[in-house]
C-alpha cells in the first residue's frame, strides 16, 4: 500500500503531458518531502538521483514510482521522452542517432549543472490551475508556445538562472529556485514574433509523432539526422560567415551573424532565441527541396568538404545531394603559386612542409605539390643503406683517441645494424638478449646476396657482430661477467642505446640523406630481413635467363629497403 498521504496524478492535458520529474517534484513537495532526493531517501525507492527522472529513465524507476502512488505503470512511459525520443534518435533512450550520443537534441546547461533542464511558458504556468512543466519543453527542439504564439522562456527573467529539475532541488516547478521569482506572476511571457517553424518540417508541442517528414525516409530519425547535420554546420562561427552572405530572410540573416560573431556553442546549449532562429535558417534551407538548398550552398561557396568537416555520417538523402551537387573540382596549384608560398614562409621564419603551404594558398589537395616540396621519406633504400654502412664502417676505423671509445663506437655500430635488421628502434635493440646473437648470425649466414649490396651490408654487420662478441664484449663484461645483455656499457651495465641516434644522424648527413631527422624511424617498421626474404622469394619464380648475352645485363635500380 503506497505510503504517501497525497497522490496527486500527472497532469495529461490537450495543451501538454507534464513532464515525469516534474510531477515527481510536486509528489515531493505535496507530501512534506524537501525534494525529490530526499522522497526518494524517505520512500527506499532505489533509485539513483543523478538524472533518475530524465530521459533515460529506467523501467526499474518507473515501477518502483508506480508502486508508490498505485497508478498504472502502463501510463506513465508517456510522461516520459520515449516517444519523441524514438521519432529523433530511433532509440528510447536517445541513445541512437548520429554518433549514437546520448542526450542529444536535450536542452543542456552551458555550466553542466546535473539535472534535466526545462524551456518554460510563464503565460501557461500562470493559466494552469496546478502549474506544471510540459513533456516536449525538455527539448532543444521547442523553442515555440503554440498556446499564446510567443518563444519559450529558457531562463528565470530576473537573475537569468535556468529551470533545472534536479535530485536536490527545493523550489517549486513555477519558482527560481535562485532568486525565489514566481514565474506565474510575470506578465512577460517571452518576446512574440512569427513561427520559426515551417510547415511539417520541425515538431510542434504535443504532436510530435503525428509529424510526417517532407521527404520519404523508411524511419523517421533518418530525417532529423540530416537536419542535426544542418543545425551543426549553422552553428558554426566560421560557416555561419559564409552563410550569411546568402539569400536569407533578414531574422534569419540576423541570427547567422550572431553565431558567426560568437564563439562555438552547441546547439542543445544556445538560447531560445538563438536556437528558434537556427530553425529558421534550417527551415529556410530545406524549402523546395534540393533546389534552394543548393541554390544557397553555391552563393555561400560551401562545398561537400565542408560538409565533411561535421564529422557526422549524413543519411541518404543529404549526402546524395551533397555528392552530386556539391563536389567542386579541386583548385590545383601552379609550381610558381608554391614557390611564391614556400618564398614568404621562408621570410617569416615558418617551417616549410606541405601542411604550412596549403594553410598559405587555402587549398586542401597535396598532390600538385609533390613536384616541388618532396614528401618524407619513409624508409632508407637499399643503396642508401649501402652507402650508411660505409660511413658507419669509416667513422669506427677513424676513432682514435682511446681502446673504448672505439669499443663504443663498435658496440653502436652493431645496435644499428640489428635495427636496420629486422625493423626495430634503437631502444629495443639495444636491449635485446646475449642469446639473441646466435639467431642473428643463423639469419645472417642463411641470406644468399643477390648483388654486391647485399653482400656488403650482410658482410659489415657480420663482421661488426664477430669483433663485439669476441673482444669488445668480453672487455666490457670483465666487471659484471654474469649479465646476459646482448650489449653493455664499458662498466659492463646494461646497454640503454644512449648516443645511437646521434651516430645514426650523423653517417645520414654525412651520406647527404634530406631526410636524416626523422633519425631511426627510417629503419622501423621494414627490415632488411623482410626485404631480403621477399628478394630470395622473387628469384625462386623468375625464369632462367634466355641466353648468355642476356644473363649479365641488368638495369641500376635503388630498391627499397623494404615492402
Amino acid at each position: 500500500m503506497s505510503s504517501l498521504l497525497v497522490c496527486s496524478q500527472a497532469i495529461t492535458l490537450a495543451c501538454g503531458v507534464e513532464a515525469l520529474a516534474s510531477w515527481v517534484l510536486r509528489l515531493a513537495h505535496n507530501n512534506g518531502y524537501r525534494s525529490v532526493g530526499a522522497l526518494c531517501t524517505g520512500e527506499r525507492l532505489g533509485i539513483k538521483q543523478k538524472n533518475a527522472f530524465d530521459a533515460a529513465v529506467s523501467n526499474e524507476a518507473l515501477e518502483a514510482i508506480g508502486g508508490l502512488v498505485l497508478a498504472d505503470i502502463s501510463s506513465l512511459p508517456q510522461l516520459t521522452l520515449r516517444e519523441p525520443l524514438t521519432v529523433l534518435t530511433g532509440c528510447a533512450q536517445g541513445s541512437g542517432g548520429l554518433g549514437a550520443a546520448v542526450g542529444r537534441w536535450l536542452l543542456k546547461h552551458p555550466r553542466e549543472s546535473y539535472g534535466a533542464r526545462y524551456n518554460f511558458c510563464c503565460k501557461c504556468l500562470a493559466a494552469d490551475e496546478v502549474p506544471f512543466l510540459r513533456r516536449d519543453w525538455r527539448l532543444s527542439l521547442s523553442c515555440w508556445c503554440r498556446s499564446h504564439e510567443c518563444e519559450l522562456t529558457d531562463a528565470c527573467p530576473i537573475c537569468g538562472t535556468a529551470l533545472v529539475l534536479s535530485a536536490g532541488r527545493r523550489a517549486g516547478v513555477s519558482q527560481c529556485e535562485s532568486c525565489d521569482c514566481d514565474f506565474t506572476m510575470i506578465a512577460e511571457a517571452g518576446v512574440a514574433s512569427g513561427y520559426p517553424l515551417a510547415g511539417a518540417q520541425f515538431p510542434k508541442s504535443g504532436c510530435l509523432l503525428q509529424e510526417a517528414p517532407p521527404i520519404s525516409v523508411a524511419f523517421p530519425h533518418l530525417w532529423w539526422d540530416g537536419v542535426r547535420i544542418l543545425l551543426e554546420l549553422c552553428s558554426r562561427p566560421s560557416l555561419a560567415a559564409k552563410l550569411a552572405s546568402a539569400d536569407f530572410s533578414d531574422s534569419s540573416k540576423v541570427t547567422l551573424h550572431h553565431i558567426a560573431a560568437e564563439s562555438r556553442v552547441d546547439f542543445d546549449r544556445q538560447s531560445t532565441h538563438v536556437r528558434a532562429g537556427l530553425l529558421r535558417v534550417v527551415s529556410e534551407l530545406l524549402e523546395n527541396w534540393p533546389c534552394r538548398f543548393i541554390d544557397v550552398f553555391s552563393q555561400a561557396k560551401l562545398t561537400r568538404a565542408h560538409m565533411a568537416t561535421i564529422e557526422l555520417a549524413a543519411p541518404f538523402w543529404l549526402a546524395r545531394v551533397c555528392d552530386e551537387q556539391l563536389n567542386r573540382k579541386r583548385y590545383v596549384t601552379t609550381k610558381d603559386e608554391a614557390l611564391a608560398a614556400i618564398a614568404l614562409l621562408r621570410r617569416d621564419a615558418t617551417s616549410v612542409s606541405k601542411n604550412s603551404i596549403k594553410a598559405a594558398l587555402g587549398i586542401a589537395e597535396s598532390k600538385a605539390l609533390d613536384a616541388i616540396v618532396t614528401a618524407p621519406q619513409k624508409s632508407l633504400t637499399l643503396s642508401q643503406l649501402a652507402r650508411v654502412t660505409r660511413q658507419i664502417d669509416r667513422d669506427i676505423l677513424r676513432t682514435d683517441k682511446a681502446r673504448d671509445e672505439q669499443a663504443s663506437a663498435l658496440r653502436d655500430a652493431c645496435c644499428i645494424a640489428v635495427a636496420a635488421w629486422r625493423g626495430i628502434g634503437f631502444e629495443r635493440s639495444a636491449r635485446l638478449a646475449l642469446d639473441s646473437a646466435a639467431d642473428l648470425a643463423c639469419e645472417w649466414a642463411a641470406h644468399s646476396p643477390s648483388d654486391t649490396e647485399q653482400a656488403f651490408i650482410l658482410g659489415r654487420f657480420t663482421e661488426w657482430f664477430d669483433l663485439y662478441l669476441h673482444g669488445v664484449r668480453p672487455h666490457f663484461a670483465r666487471l659484471v661477467p654474469e649479465g646476459t645483455a646482448l650489449f653493455l656499457t664499458r662498466f659492463g651495465l646494461p646497454y640503454k642505446g644512449f648516443g645511437v641516434a646521434a651516430l645514426f644522424a650523423r653517417a645520414l648527413r654525412a651520406c647527404e640523406i634530406g631526410d636524416w631527422s626523422r633519425g631511426a624511424r627510417l629503419l622501423v617498421g621494414s627490415g632488411l630481413s623482410d626485404f631480403l626474404r621477399q628478394d630470395e622469394a622473387t628469384r625462386e619464380v623468375l625464369p632462367p635467363p634466355m641466353s648468355s648475352k642476356t644473363a649479365g645485363t641488368r638495369l641500376p635500380t635503388d630498391k627499397p629497403r623494404g615492402p
